[in-house]
């Protein structure tokens, strides 16, 4: 396994960070949904972009935290990277390539194995197995996205016995 896929010993969980910060999940959320609403549309094909300068180092931040995989059945660790879900999932069509490669790689982080919320693997995967079987134009950059967003998954999990049910 590549080292870039492996997750420290000692990065914190994504609960316990907002459990010392409380008001750091409701600010990077807020700050996510901003910059996802005010600097690109989702199915834009447009070469221009803006990449906010904070977008970059939140991705970054979600992206080092440890696997909530990881972490015990816990609704607690599940419940505090719900949010986050929507607007990292919406930067897989980015225009910059790092900014969807820190979404992908947030997402395999924040991913919360098999369940029953947005934070499921299942949910995560089936919707964007739906996004890529759908015959309408969605962009290079979010194909691209999708795609090193399932790769994350798969090797996240470092399991593939769940793609056969």
């Amino acid at each position: 396994m590549d080292l870039q896929f492996k997750t420290s010993k000692n990065a914190i969980t994504a609960q316990e960070l907002f459990r010392l910060y409380p008001s750091l999940s409701p600010f990077l959320v807020s700050l996510l949904k901003e910059y996802v609403k005010g600097t690109f549309v989702k199915d834009s094909l447009s070469s221009e972009s803006i990449l906010h300068p904070s977008l970059f180092p939140i991705l970054l931040l979600l992206s080092r935290l440890q696997p909530v995989s990881y972490v015990a059945a816990d609704v607690g660790a599940i419940e505090s990277v719900e949010p986050f879900i929507e607007p990292v999932l919406v930067c897989l069509s980015h225009p910059h390539h790092k900014v969807r490669l820190m979404a992908s790689r947030s997402i395999g982080a924040l991913c919360a194995g098999d369940g029953e919320g947005p934070a499921s693997m299942t949910r995560i995967t089936s919707w964007c197995l739906e996004i890529l079987s759908k015959d309408s134009i969605c962009g290079y950059n979010f194909i691209h996205g999708i795609l090193m967003c399932l790769s994350q998954l798969i090797q996240s999990q470092g399991s593939k016995d769940w793609f056969e049910k």
